[in-house]
């Protein structure tokens, strides 16, 4: 891959980049771009952490759980309906399933680099700009607080809390696949202009390489964007090796 500034604090784990495309490979492949690809983006999470997903929504506890509200015997207060039930327990939980949530994704790991999808992000230096950098601060400090959530806090005081979280953890998704397509296209523009440039000076190559590279998707922020960007570009760099191997024949 491309490399990126190394700047800016580390947060989680720090990337490694492990060479280990042959050295034998014909030289039409810019050097800095012969490593190998493993394979396609798959969600993972830290070693020891609970699986947990991003799209958990949250909930409010059960009858059994809420405590019992006051009812008159003309029948049920159609006001209470629309009132909003939760407990601190459900604040509780809820920044428990979110913070596993935040680790699941951005240990995420990436098609063709070693490390995740946050370790992309710090060594592009993405993970200090200003947008994702106050979208993880706002949430990390909520996920703090809520995982203590006190007891004693009224319904109403639970659900705006709720609130907040699934707010802030919303906010800081867009901004974390937004960073992280940002930080990836670095390395995917350069592989895209160093084939399109081999494929067009020596047409005949490998057509099969001219395919892969006209077939490049629509950049975008969101996270089905940075999975077809990362998927194309396995998809380059093995079609690469492919076509550098029988030309070596």
């Amino acid at each position: 891959p491309a490399k990126g500034r190394t700047g800016g604090r580390v947060r989680r784990r720090h990337m490694t980049h492990v060479s280990t495309m042959p050295q034998d490979i014909p030289s039409t492949m810019p050097r800095h771009m012969r490593h190998s690809c493993p394979e396609t983006l798959q969600s993972g999470r830290k070693t020891g952490e609970s699986k947990s997903t991003a799209e958990t929504q949250s909930q409010s506890s059960s009858d059994d759980d809420k405590p019992s509200e006051t009812q008159s015997g003309r029948g049920s207060d159609e006001r209470s309906s629309s009132t909003p039930m939760a407990t601190a327990a459900d604040v509780r939980v809820r920044a428990s399933q979110l913070s596993h949530s935040m680790s699941a994704i951005t240990g995420t790991s990436v098609a063709g680099i070693d490390g995740s999808v946050y370790d992309l992000l710090t060594n592009g230096g993405e993970s200090d700009s200003p947008t994702y950098a106050n979208a993880e601060a706002s949430l990390t400090d909520l996920l703090k607080q809520d995982v203590q959530y006190p007891d004693g806090a009224s319904s109403q005081q639970c659900a705006q809390e709720l609130n907040a979280l699934n707010i802030a953890y919303t906010n800081w998704e867009a901004a974390f696949w937004k960073a992280a397509n940002d930080a990836f296209n670095t390395t995917a523009d350069a592989a895209y202009q160093a084939a399109l440039q081999l494929t067009t000076n020596q047409s005949q190559y490998c057509s099969e390489l001219t395919t892969v590279v006209s077939r490049r998707p629509q950049k975008g922020s969101s996270r089905q964007s940075f999975e077809q960007q990362t998927s194309w570009y396995d998809r380059l760099m093995n079609q690469w090796q492919d076509c550098e191997a029988r030309a070596a024949r």
